[in-house]
């Protein structure tokens, strides 16, 4: 989630998303707005197939205000048990480590 001193992101909706009967997701739209000032949407998307050993994270960043606004987004995750095991991988566009 991205970070903005001193304002609260605002969970609006969680949806289950049904379809392909392999495939497992789920998306929540959060908003940032201020009055007259920031407007911004972010739509989070996860999905996993059946069978399937990974998941993919797609957001998805509207600013709906009138004036361009900073973003920077920082992932965080606390891999471990049960996600991490024998011959497990961490797989993305890693620059360093």
């Amino acid at each position: 989630m991205a970070y903005y001193p001193g304002k609260q992101w605002t969970k609006r909706d969680l949806i289950l998303i049904l379809g392909d009967p392999q495939q497992i997701a789920g998306a929540q739209i959060c908003e940032l707005s201020g009055g007259m000032k920031e407007n911004i949407t972010l739509t989070r998307q996860i999905k996993t197939r059946l069978g399937w050993k990974g998941f993919t994270i797609y957001d998805v960043i509207e600013n709906h205000g009138f004036e361009p606004q900073p973003l920077m987004m920082l992932y965080h995750f606390n891999f471990g048990f049960p996600l991490l095991g024998p011959g497990a991988e961490v797989v993305g566009p890693i620059l360093d480590t």
